[in-house]
């Protein structure tokens, strides 16, 4: 049985949950001869209350290596197609990841090595980012853009400026609530976005406030960043931590977010 995120149990109900996993192994798997794997993201194991539970339990912990030579050769060697359909070169781009040694760090990181095959085959220049921060940055601006030139009816409305600003602004003020009211930032109502572009739209953005909720929707359904939750979480609390720290810190919070840990019994 697999139980994955962990780390989206809200603070308030963490013994509760960890509780009733204990309860449920114990009354259901009498015997200890179940296959049980809980899947979390590591800082967020490390900060459990309670992670002895998983020990009492019989749970031997794993935490995700990053990727061999080997491993990444062949992930990239698996896109060559798209590499040569969009007149790119895959050597170019394989001697760009291991000219510094940083670099090549962050492309043993299986979802950073994805993001930089994409942004260097779509892109209009071979470039690699070289710090984790350039990757964030690079990948929201890349999806808030790729629809400018596509046909007319599916065309982007709003700039990528206007739009990665209402982003940013979002992710600061609704870190900020959260912090005040003691509530993980872990869900949000796309209304209180839509509040924040409008208060944009009269101050700072080249968008009339009554445009600011099709200027949201547009992030949404063209840019895809906030249909999936998860995946707009890790971005907004990025643009929130680079608002509020140096690009190297926060470049150091959003590998956190990227790390996985795996518990099996």
């Amino acid at each position: 049985m697999l139980l994955d995120g962990l780390d989206e149990i809200n603070e308030n109900n963490e013994h509760q949950t960890l509780m009733a996993i204990e309860n449920f192994i114990n009354t259901r798997d009498r015997q200890k001869q179940g296959r049980v794997f809980v899947s979390c993201r590591e800082q967020n194991f490390n900060l459990l209350k309670d992670p002895t539970i998983f020990i009492r339990l019989g749970f031997q912990e794993y935490r995700l290596s990053d990727l061999r030579d080997r491993e990444m050769e062949t992930l990239i060697a698996n896109r060559r197609d798209d590499f040569e359909k969009h007149h790119k070169h895959i050597d170019r781009f394989m001697k760009d990841i291991r000219s510094h040694p940083n670099t090549l760090s962050l492309h043993r990181n299986p979802l950073l090595l994805t993001i930089s095959i994409a942004l260097y085959i779509y892109r209009p220049h071979e470039e690699v980012p070289h710090n984790l921060a350039a990757f964030y940055e690079e990948s929201i601006r890349h999806l808030l853009r790729r629809r400018d030139y596509t046909a007319k009816d599916s065309q982007n409305t709003f700039n990528e400026r206007d739009k990665y600003f209402v982003l940013q602004q979002f992710a600061l003020s609704y870190m900020n609530k959260c912090t005040k009211e003691n509530k993980d930032f872990e869900t949000f109502p796309i209304k209180l976005m839509i509040q924040v572009a409008q208060k944009a739209a009269k101050e700072r953005i080249n968008v009339s406030p009554d445009q600011a909720e099709k200027l949201v929707i547009e992030i949404q359904t063209k840019a895809g960043l906030i249909l999936d939750q998860e995946t707009a979480l890790t971005l907004l609390k990025f643009m929130a931590d680079s608002n509020n720290q140096s690009q190297q810190e926060a470049a150091l919070i959003g590998l956190e977010e990227m790390d996985c840990l795996g518990i099996l019994k």
